[in-house]
């Protein structure tokens, strides 16, 4: 689980001026991967642990259906240009299967 994000000034831009006006979540990472807002990496152990407020959090409280959430994320796919669904496509195919979890030091 994904406990925080630190992310440079160029990365904040490109995903400003991205998702404005906003029609996704802050953090779908693969979103912001596909579309070259930025380039995405994960440390394992994560740096950024839960602060002992975490727990009184009422986001998300009451999620959304599956079927709603699949209906919402399907038609968001859809609409994505053909550039990004080819990206998407050659990332799957020729990236990710060589990729692997290293866990730090």
């Amino acid at each position: 689980m994904t406990h925080g994000y630190i992310i440079n000034r160029t990365a904040a831009r490109n995903m400003a001026a991205g998702l404005y006006p906003v029609w996704m979540v802050a953090d779908k990472f693969s979103i912001f991967q596909d579309y070259s807002f930025c380039q995405v990496r994960a440390v394992v152990p994560p740096v950024i642990l839960h602060s002992i407020h975490a727990a009184q959090s009422h986001i998300s409280i009451t999620p959304k259906p599956e079927a709603a959430r699949n209906a919402i994320w399907q038609s968001l796919k859809a609409r994505a240009p053909w550039k990004v669904k080819c990206k998407h496509l050659l990332w799957g195919l020729l990236v990710r299967p060589f990729l692997s979890i290293v866990k730090q030091r």
